[in-house]
């Protein structure tokens, strides 16, 4: 999902209704102003983040863990954002050109679980809204493996294939501790 920074309502999870506007600056990064209004009791929360838009319309926007979580895409970080306090519990730092080169990061959403892949780095939030690992495919090998495709979940193991010049091999990872399962 996008959410766009002309003040476009997006409905999410739980019943709540995100709005964002985006204030630039001259030198610097910018501001995010992010607004969210409970449908049914019409609340409202309001918060404003140092974040670039992922792209020119906006941040790219994803769900989990039974709505109570969003995941923000901006262009140096993403955030991980509580809802509907609207409070930040995490954030993944962008390396230099990470999610660059093969576009967006993959999500793979499971019962209270979110997996987020960039082309080299895994990182597993749990229900606490909190990191429980992070893996790297430079654990696997430093011979120049990226992550080739979004990760599977089977059962309480991530699948993730990872590939090289003119190579491909596919990783088990253990899903409470990150530890590869030969």
């Amino acid at each position: 999902m996008k959410l766009l920074i002309d003040g476009t309502e997006l409905p999410v999870a739980a019943g709540f209704i995100l709005s964002a506007s985006y204030q630039p600056r001259e030198a610097g990064i910018g501001t995010l102003k992010l607004h969210c209004t409970n449908a049914v009791t019409f609340e409202e929360v309001s918060v404003s983040i140092p974040l670039d838009p992922w792209c020119p319309e906006g941040y790219l926007v994803e769900q989990g863990i039974s709505g109570r979580v969003l995941i923000l895409c901006g262009a140096t970080q993403l955030l991980v954002i509580e809802l509907p306090p609207l409070r930040i519990t995490a954030s993944i730092p962008l390396e230099y050109e990470e999610c660059e080169t093969r576009g967006l990061p993959w999500f793979v959403v499971k019962d209270d679980l979110v997996l987020i892949a960039t082309e080299t780095r895994i990182f597993c939030l749990d229900q606490r809204l909190a990191f429980r690992w992070c893996w790297t495919a430079a654990v696997h090998s430093r011979d120049g493996w990226v992550i080739a495709e979004k990760p599977r979940i089977e059962g309480s193991v991530a699948e993730v294939s990872l590939a090289a010049v003119m190579k491909t091999v596919n990783v088990k990872l253990d899903l409470v501790t990150a530890a590869e399962i030969l």
